[in-house]
């Protein structure tokens, strides 16, 4: 029969271990170029990170995306960049609680007409934080040999544009990381 006080000690030991393993898990992902598909549910989320520099891609259609972001950026509040692709639900609800939780640098999205409360909300939230917003419909980025190179824009009107299927106003995202490539389109159906 074990007694009360080796039973403690084991289950600290035991504690000890997940916490120790944890880090290691963590400290493995923190500073290396990764990009994840995050489980958001119906909606699309994806988290990059080119060394230091953390750039999310929409956020979903609620706040699964803050218990993801967690599992590879652990105490980390600081987002570089976020782009919006465009303004369906599924892609921007949960940027809005990405914003209650995280310091962003910079977001980017298109310049649409729109008058949903969400997208309200966001553009009050992006302004009561003083997030710059980069109004565009195209993005490339450019890393060689882990160094970030440089992040290109187009210019899109500063006067908002109007569309009859919000998937086509998605801002395109390119990211070069020395010879490969990745493409991020949103939902435009091109």
């Amino acid at each position: 029969m074990i007694s009360n006080r080796v039973l403690n000690r084991l289950v600290r030991i035991m504690t000890m271990t997940l916490l120790i393993l944890a880090n290691i898990l963590y400290t493995n992902i923190q500073g290396y170029d990764f990009i994840v598909n995050l489980k958001v549910g119906q909606g699309d989320s994806a988290l990059v990170s080119l060394g230091s520099y953390k750039l999310l891609i929409d956020g979903g259609p609620g706040d699964y995306v803050i218990h993801e972001i967690g599992k590879y950026m652990g105490g980390d509040r600081n987002i570089d960049l976020v782009i919006l692709t465009h303004l369906h639900a599924d892609h921007l609800l949960g940027l809005l609680v990405v914003l209650d939780y995280y310091h962003i640098d910079k977001f980017v999205m298109n310049n649409v007409c729109l008058n949903s409360p969400e997208y309200k909300l966001l553009i009050k939230k992006l302004s009561d934080q003083k997030v710059p917003i980069v109004y565009t419909d195209y993005v490339r980025i450019n890393v060689l040999d882990r160094v970030l190179k440089n992040i290109d824009y187009s210019k899109v009107s500063d006067r908002c544009q109007h569309f009859s299927n919000l998937n086509n106003s998605s801002v395109i995202t390119l990211i070069e990381v020395n010879a490969q490539k990745y493409l991020f389109m949103g939902d435009a159906e091109l």
